[in-house]
């Protein structure tokens, strides 16, 4: 084998190595650094780094910016997505720039060797596939609630801005709203919920859509 050749071979498997640590680095923080793991490390006084940042929470990313983003990578492969299709994949999954490149991952693996523009109802069929593969873990989550928690979580999912009232008590059976609060502690300890400007939003929106979907 040529010195060259040797070269050439050495500098592929030296990309596949880096390509490989990239892709379980980014699996790691995506999958272990969530937001309730990253409170907990420098908030609880416990932990080595307590006290050592200051907690910051960050806006949502402004729409135009995904817009440009998902039609500037779609448009590499010569695929067209158009602005409202854009808005549906943001709204889809609230705008959490994890979840947009999660779906319009699922979307490309869709398109990519037949059809070169992006429809309403490819998103469908990504999220579709996307909450089959996840389905598992949500039931086995699911499972580990109490039946007050189920409805607490279904109530979130649907109308998390009257989860306090006293017509959403009555209608779910709730009880005292203490137990309620109860339960939005724990969900958000757990990670489940997170709490914004005084709303509830899920961490993984496609767990809403479950919900949604099964309860």
């Amino acid at each position: 084998m040529s010195f060259r050749k040797l070269q050439n071979l050495m500098a592929n498997h030296l990309r596949n190595y880096y390509e490989l640590m990239f892709k379980i680095i980014n699996m790691y923080l995506i999958y272990f650094l969530e937001t309730h793991l990253l409170k907990d490390m420098f908030s609880n006084k416990s932990r080595a780094f307590y006290n050592s940042a200051f907690l910051m929470n960050l806006s949502i990313i402004n729409v135009e910016d995904s817009i440009k983003y998902l039609q500037k990578r779609f448009s590499k492969d010569k695929i067209t997505i158009s602005v409202d299709v854009c808005k549906y994949i943001i709204d889809k999954v609230n705008s959490i720039p994890y979840y947009i490149q999660f779906i319009a991952a699922e979307i490309w693996q869709q398109v990519i060797n037949s059809k070169k523009k992006i429809l309403p109802e490819h998103v469908d069929e990504a999220v579709n596939s996307v909450l089959e593969l996840k389905s598992d873990y949500y039931w086995e989550l699911l499972s580990k609630q109490t039946n007050y928690r189920k409805k607490v979580l279904y109530i979130l999912s649907k109308s998390p801005k009257k989860i306090f009232s006293k017509e959403t008590a009555l209608k779910y059976d709730l009880g005292a709203s203490s137990s309620t609060q109860k339960a939005i502690k724990s969900f958000i300890e757990e990670g489940i919920i997170e709490h914004f400007n005084d709303r509830y939003e899920f961490s993984d929106p496609f767990f809403k859509m479950f919900l949604l979907n099964k309860l």
